[in-house]
């Protein structure tokens, strides 16, 4: 039989554990928000592709923590890239991978995501689309909006090649020093017709640049590199060429680059080609997909430049 006093503490015991939960759930619930950083290594993004295939885009994007509602793929609702004069491309996200490099900001470390989107865009005929602010606008569940300036964006879509040429060389003209820094391109084009093709003009599929010189060759090695770099604007990217790529025999061109936006964190290293050309007194295009000119791992960070967003979160 229990006595009277027994019976006190075990309810006096029962109060104080209630009392302690009550004060636990009210620190979960309203404990003071923690400060989410994001932040991102601008550069110029573009896609060059037919336009029945599906493009895809993948944006690198550097957090101070892991696994918050920011990485949470089933939290992100919509997300679109924009820019400030009305030009707007749905996005859906397709998966978000943490990469095996981090980065010390500031004395603190900053985890490196990719976000991969499929874009979600259909077109019938060619299209091109220059956004030279992009934004990455990512709306999750709980009512975030989240808009992230990740640089330029250059989107070219266009019908299948006619097989009248072909690429036969592709290749990168780069700072000596540290093989970054492109100032030019080498390109070979072969003629697969029999009747001649006269070359009218090549265009950089990315509005960051233009071309400048160019010089025309028999081989690839071509001589006078130099002079096909631009150490000051001009006005050669809109002048019509005149060259004529006969059966079967290659063409060699350097091409020099005028680079009309260059305040980018990462430097330009990837882009499309087009090709402007007369056949049979009609004009047409040739377009060359995306080439990779250099890889490198070497750039400065200027942490001065990076634009930091900080969110609030429990």
């Amino acid at each position: 039989m229990l006595k009277k006093r027994d019976v006190f503490h075990k309810k006096y015991f029962y109060v104080i554990f209630l009392i302690i939960l009550v004060l636990l759930a009210g620190i979960l619930f309203f404990k003071k928000p923690k400060d989410l950083s994001v932040t991102i290594f601008t550069k110029p993004y573009n896609i060059s592709s037919e336009c029945e295939t599906t493009d895809y885009l993948s944006v690198n994007i550097l957090i101070n923590q892991q696994d918050t509602y920011f990485t949470s793929l089933d939290k992100i609702n919509s997300s679109y890239l924009q820019d400030n004069y009305g030009n707007s491309i749905k996005l859906v996200i397709v998966n978000i991978n943490l990469e095996d490099n981090d980065y010390t900001i500031y004395d603190k470390v900053y985890y490196n995501y990719t976000y991969k989107f499929k874009v979600d865009f259909c077109v019938n005929s060619d299209y091109e689309l220059y956004m030279e602010k992009a934004v990455l606008s990512l709306n999750y569940a709980n009512n975030l909006h989240s808009k992230i300036n990740i640089g330029s964006f250059s989107y070219y879509k266009h019908l299948p090649n006619a097989e009248r040429m072909s690429t036969n060389y592709l290749a990168a003209v780069t700072n000596s020093d540290n093989g970054t820094g492109l100032w030019g391109v080498k390109l070979g084009l072969r003629s697969m017709s029999r009747e001649d093709i006269t070359i009218k003009n090549l265009k950089f599929l990315d509005g960051t640049i233009e071309r400048s010189e160019v010089i025309k060759g028999e081989n690839k090695d071509i001589t006078n590199i130099n002079s096909c770099i631009p150490s000051y604007p001009t006005i050669d990217g809109v002048k019509e060429l005149n060259y004529t790529l006969e059966y079967n025999t290659p063409l060699y061109f350097t091409i020099g680059i005028n680079y009309l936006k260059n305040n980018f964190i990462l430097p330009l290293n990837c882009f499309g080609i087009r090709v402007k050309y007369i056949y049979m007194e009609n004009y047409y295009y040739y377009y060359i997909t995306p080439f990779m000119f250099y890889k490198s791992t070497y750039f400065r960070i200027p942490f001065e430049e990076l634009e930091m967003i900080t969110y609030a979160y429990k």
